[in-house]
């Protein structure tokens, strides 16, 4: 049996194949001499779910005259000797003295109409692959789908769905359909809505409180509850953001979601100079717009920043998870790029199926289904669910990504999305148990828990225990780096903020403006300097080659290939800077491979190999010096070389910052 359909895997395994490829032979090759009444609908249903769309009506044809009577009941004994499994003996008696009525048969056929129609399968609806060729005015209105929705379609013509909580997309060519409307306008009972939303925010809340003490922490850690206990609710960047997007909704965007309403926020509201944030507000301020704001010469493109404000988006599609993800795509393309934006369209898509469905399997399922299925965060997310059902043990499991996805980068985003995966399977729900296996995987403990938190609160917001509740209160507290809004005073005031936005807000997708990152490249002079390795650097400068040799970088962050470099010299490369004025400045230059530095001629810092995390807020030492400089040219020279000789190629990000932290823009070109 193969049934129900929607039990099987989209990409079922070879024995699971052999199965079906068994079961659809016996129905449909063996066929028409073995089926029973009841077996004829369900014989249509297999016709119309592998496309073969003739066929059902002329079984239905022949099932009319044998099963079906004068009064248009079905029967259970066919009214004829034939070649069917239930075959009469007794056909010569009165039928109405031994027809025995069958209402299976009635209810299997208008199930098969219905599917002949339209059926869904994995979040499509597949319409009319069911009816004959011939049928060309066919049209069908008021059909509900599961979950509600309402489908009204004429083929060639136009297909409507509206209402209902769960999300469909409708699966057809131009042929079938000229035209689709899908109403994403969720129909969800408002106290439910409002319960749910706030359920996010609290959620949010209590994870943050409880991880952010340990933020950067490498774990695993043993929390069982808050430590420190905390006073109330500590500001965070994970609620900040989505708070100014609201704020800004409500106000002079209007309601429009759009990368251009981002951008402005960016550089007239945020004053975060960290990570992926930086690089993105350098590049607006740069002229890049989105979404090569966000991944030009970021290293941080694939950080945790963009995942950690997807709430807000499901909150404003509940229940419609493709258009959550693209709302979550408009957002994070400003500051990131591949698996960082892909991070926020997962969770925003899971999320906004959290309210209408509690089965986990089926919320990463939803969350899987908007981003690429061979990009490296998809990886990450089936290989966690795998281990998770091999060994159900969360230690175990934190060991195995860390293994295959782990990061210097504490706020990477595939080892974090993972981990936050594995906390909401092996929590089983339990709230405390969650945000604890999420924070004491270490990491960006902060944002993990935070996260985990809103999805339990929207699955089920009386799952969060009082007790996590009482020790932070909900008064919203917003960062100082949040700047030029006012702000909602509690978690319900913003929950009633979000709720009064549901229905005003439009999505806008602009004319994509050209990028020609050619013009953003930085000149460089290039020569070699041996023997190195026995040289003291910080008592003399080494003389530039004569024979150097200028190339052009893509920008500040490059891959050194060492394929062909000297053996034991230093490649020394220089370029120039310019200050508008005399200023304490921060130079970076950030790689794994060994690095010595100068400015003007005299060392700065250098160091043999490690860890690279190219952050003028948290840069490694020897990786990073305070000075102040005059207004005017300035001259970087950067000594690399291999860490060993395995290491053909690396990365290498250099930069200058005010004392502040924030990238001066272009003061290399």
């Amino acid at each position: 049996c193969i049934w129900p359909f929607d039990s099987l895997p989209e990409n079922p395994d070879p024995e699971t194949e052999q199965i079906l490829a068994n079961s659809i032979d016996h129905w449909i090759s063996m066929g028409f001499g073995k089926w029973s009444e009841w077996c004829i609908p369900w014989a249509s249903i297999i016709f119309t779910r592998m496309g073969l769309n003739e066929a059902p009506m002329q079984l239905f044809g022949i099932w009319k005259e044998i099963f079906v009577n004068e009064g248009l009941a079905t029967v259970y004994l066919p009214r004829m000797l034939s070649l069917i499994a239930h075959r009469r003996h007794d056909i010569s008696k009165p039928k109405e003295t031994n027809e025995v009525m069958q209402m299976d048969g009635t209810c299997g056929f208008l199930s098969a109409f219905m599917e002949m129609c339209a059926y869904p399968r994995f979040g499509k609806v597949n319409l009319f692959r069911g009816m004959p060729s011939k049928w060309k005015d066919i049209r069908v209105e008021n059909l509900t789908l599961p979950g509600g929705g309402i489908l009204t379609a004429e083929r060639g013509v136009e297909a409507v769905i509206s209402g209902g909580v769960h999300d469909f997309t409708l699966n057809l060519d131009k042929k079938t359909i000229k035209s689709i409307v899908i109403d994403r306008r969720k129909k969800l009972n408002k106290e439910i809505l409002k319960k749910k939303i706030l359920g996010a925010w609290l959620g949010k809340a209590v994870g943050g409180t409880l991880g952010q003490p340990w933020e950067g922490s490498r774990g695993p850690l043993e929390l069982s509850f808050y430590d420190p206990m905390p006073t109330g609710m500590m500001p965070n960047d994970d609620l900040d953001l989505q708070v100014l997007w609201a704020c800004r909704l409500n106000t002079d965007w209007n309601g429009v979601i759009s990368r251009g309403n981002f951008e402005k926020a960016w550089l007239e509201n945020i004053r975060f100079p960290f990570d992926e944030y930086a690089v993105a507000i350098r590049n607006l301020k740069m002229g890049i717009h989105a979404p090569f704001s966000g991944s030009y010469d970021n290293w941080f493109r694939d950080g945790l920043g963009a995942a950690i404000r997807s709430e807000i988006w499901a909150c404003l599609a509940p229940g419609d998870p493709e258009l959550a993800a693209e709302y979550a795509y408009e957002d994070g393309c400003v500051d990131h790029g591949g698996d960082g934006i892909y991070a926020e369209q997962f969770l925003a898509a899971l999320e906004s199926k959290a309210f209408a469905e509690s089965d986990l399997n089926r919320l990463i399922e939803a969350g899987l289904s908007v981003i690429p299925s061979d990009c490296t965060l998809a990886h990450a997310i089936r290989d966690t669910c795998r281990w998770c059902k091999i060994q159900p043990d969360f230690l175990a499991v934190r060991s195995k990504i860390m293994e295959y996805y782990g990061s210097a980068n504490f706020t990477d985003i595939k080892m974090n999305l993972a981990f936050e995966i594995a906390a909401l399977l092996l929590g089983n729900g339990d709230f405390g148990k969650t945000v604890c296996f999420a924070a004491n995987a270490g990491q960006d403990a902060d944002c993990t828990a935070a996260t985990v938190g809103a999805i339990l609160g929207i699955r089920d917001p009386e799952s969060i225990p009082a007790e996590w509740l009482a020790p932070i209160g909900t008064s919203l507290l917003v960062s100082k780096e949040i700047v030029g809004i006012n702000p909602p005073a509690s978690l319900d005031e913003f929950t009633d903020l979000v709720i009064s936005l549901k229905d005003r807000i439009s999505l806008k997708k602009p004319e994509p403006i050209p990028f020609e990152a050619k013009q953003y490249e930085i000149p460089c002079k290039v020569s070699y300097f041996k023997p190195w390795f026995a040289a003291d650097f910080r008592r003399f400068c080494p003389k530039p080659a004569e024979n150097e040799e200028t190339i052009l970088l893509p920008g500040n962050l490059m891959e050194l290939d060492f394929t062909n470099q000297p053996v034991e010299s230093l490649r020394i490369m220089r370029t120039e800077f310019r200050l508008e004025k005399k200023q304490l400045v921060k130079v970076m230059v950030n790689t794994p491979a060994n690095v010595q530095v100068w400015v003007d001629g005299k060392f700065c810092f250098g160091r043999e190999c490690g860890p690279m995390v190219p952050a003028f807020h948290r840069a490694l030492r020897n990786q990073i010096c305070s000075l102040e400089l005059d207004a005017g040219t300035h001259t970087l020279m950067i000594g690399v070389a291999p860490a060993d000789e395995q290491m053909k190629k690396t990365e290498m990000l250099f930069g200058v910052s005010d004392s502040a932290n924030f990238w001066l823009d272009n003061v290399f070109r």
